[in-house]
């Protein structure tokens, strides 16, 4: 099972370095072939790890990369106005799936009697202050940067602002983890969870203010290592 899981990374990482490759020469065809590959492998890096975790975390994953594998071909098509919402819709449903995983960390800690509910609970105020900081400025991030392209979304802002509602309460719930999971896979979801939020500031300037070759490339490689740091934290949080 072990050098299963090692394969599978391999794989990812390679297919990873091949992906970067198609997006700097804007090769089409190699798009099309490679980019629906990365989350199946992924997946099965995921099944392959034999995690001992939450039964219903280890569905809400599986089903968050299925739709983001969905997402990953229908956004090969962004040009088409269907084919970019279709694709929309599939992501956002898989931060729901992320943000519930992300929730069975912190429900299994809380009704637990472990060192990390103690340790919450001594630093409750602290905690509740940190917090707050948090929303504030995630919220506040995403408030500037919607109004930044607003203007150019036409009938395309109301699932551009439910996308962006989701994908900051996925970045809520990834910090919402901290005390309740081991410190590596805090910190291995919480990086995930921010690129994500980069990747899709890049994908929605490149759709939507302006087009540039580097852009991509620079969206594959923040949203390849959302994708693994979210899963690896995850596979991480109960060893």
């Amino acid at each position: 099972m072990c050098q299963n899981k090692t394969g599978f990374l391999v794989m990812y990482f390679t297919l990873a370095l091949v992906m970067l490759m198609v997006e700097s020469m804007d090769w089409v065809t190699g798009r099309y072939i490679v980019k629906p590959l990365l989350t199946i492998v992924l997946l099965a890096y995921f099944l392959s790890a034999n995690t001992p975790t939450i039964a219903a975390q280890c569905k809400l994953i599986i089903t968050a990369l299925l739709f983001s594998c969905l997402g990953d071909s229908l956004l090969l098509f962004s040009g088409d106005h269907l084919m970019f919402l279709g694709g929309l819709a599939a992501f956002l449903i898989a931060h729901i799936c992320y943000i519930a995983a992300f929730y069975c960390d912190i429900r299994l800690s809380t009704n637990t009697d472990s060192p990390n509910t103690d340790n919450m609970k001594n630093n409750i105020n602290y905690s509740r202050l940190t917090m707050l900081g948090v929303v504030i400025f995630v919220f506040a991030y995403v408030g500037i940067f919607y109004n930044q392209i607003q203007s150019t979304l036409s009938d395309m802002r109301l699932p551009v602002i439910a996308y962006m509602t989701i994908i900051s309460l996925m970045v809520i719930f990834a910090f919402m983890r901290r005390g309740h999971t081991s410190r590596y896979s805090f910190i291995c979801v919480l990086f995930g969870a921010i690129m994500f939020v980069i990747s899709d500031s890049l994908l929605a300037i490149n759709q939507f203010i302006i087009s540039f070759h580097i852009l991509n490339v620079l969206i594959m490689l923040t949203y390849l290592l959302a994708q693994f740091f979210i899963v690896y934290g995850i596979v991480r949080s109960r060893n």
